[in-house]
């Protein structure tokens, strides 16, 4: 629906190839994203670059439609497992994960054109209500989207790092950032 808030961030990745529909004649911006759709997204952008990489999780089969994503991207140092041998690509991604891999992909690709980065913001106060629920490793992250406005906080701000972002906030993002 164009007048939905969230329609130019979807047809942008639509359009771009970045995300697909859930069916033919649907795309369900409600429905959560997982870790895997937003790698495969990531990958996408980058315009599907070759690795030399071996798959390190036992749970990114072979074949499927993210493998070579969450490949490339644990290569690149833009994604890291659930655990050791886990990636959980099934697994609906968290706002502060979603946010880790963009910031994580902004700095591969600023490295890769060799451009000062500039990302980081260490000074910058965290002011949501629920800044203690934000994890350590996702700190950077959060500040620097923070400072872009690219993550935008929900009502009584709050930034609900651990809630489950869904495919048209991270449509939203992509659009804002790419």
């Amino acid at each position: 629906v164009p007048t939905e808030w969230y329609h130019d961030g979807i047809h942008y990745c639509v359009s771009k190839g970045l995300m697909n529909g859930t069916s033919e004649k649907t795309i369900s911006p409600a429905k959560k994203i997982t870790r895997g759709e937003v790698v495969t997204m990531l990958y996408r952008l980058a315009g599907k670059p070759a690795f030399m990489n071996e798959n390190v999780f036992t749970d990114v089969k072979a074949g499927s439609y993210c493998e070579k994503a969450v490949i490339w991207a644990h290569g690149k140092g833009i994604v890291n497992g659930t655990a050791l041998d886990k990636f959980s690509p099934d697994k609906n991604i968290t706002r502060e994960e979603l946010i880790t891999m963009i910031f994580n992909y902004i700095d591969y690709d600023l490295q890769e054109k060799n451009e000062n980065n500039g990302i980081l913001y260490p000074n910058l106060a965290l002011t949501y209500a629920d800044t203690n629920k934000i994890s350590s490793w996702a700190t950077s992250a959060i500040r620097w989207a923070t400072a872009e406005k690219i993550l935008q906080g929900k009502p009584g701000n709050l930034v609900d790092p651990q809630g489950f972002a869904t495919r048209a906030e991270a449509a939203a993002i992509f659009i804002e950032r790419f």
